[in-house]
């Protein structure tokens, strides 16, 4: 998996964590590892740090990275990420 700049695809991320067969108890934990504000969305600043989510040596996404994951998961256009957009784009990758 590459770590380089605007090289991010949450689709091969979320595979290579083994996220797309899970149990939706499964991804509701992880999906509340992300939202690290606890207010029950992903929102564009804790997007930026998912890879850091669930590795400290993992970088921040650029902000092409952020704004293309927002693009994808957003499917209400609210500029957040809900649990049911998340398992959405887990289920979808």
């Amino acid at each position: 998996f590459t770590t380089a700049p605007d090289s991010f695809n949450y689709k091969i991320y979320f595979e290579l964590l083994g996220l797309k067969n899970k149990s939706k108890d499964v991804m509701k934990k992880v999906f509340q590892m992300l939202d690290q504000s606890q207010d029950g969305f992903i929102e564009e600043d804790e997007v930026a740090h998912m890879m850091k989510g669930f590795s400290p040596e993992g970088r921040s996404l650029t902000e092409k990275e952020i704004k293309d994951v927002l693009a994808d998961g957003d499917k209400n256009g609210d500029g957040k990420i809900s649990l049911d957009e998340f398992m959405t784009m887990v289920s979808e990758s």
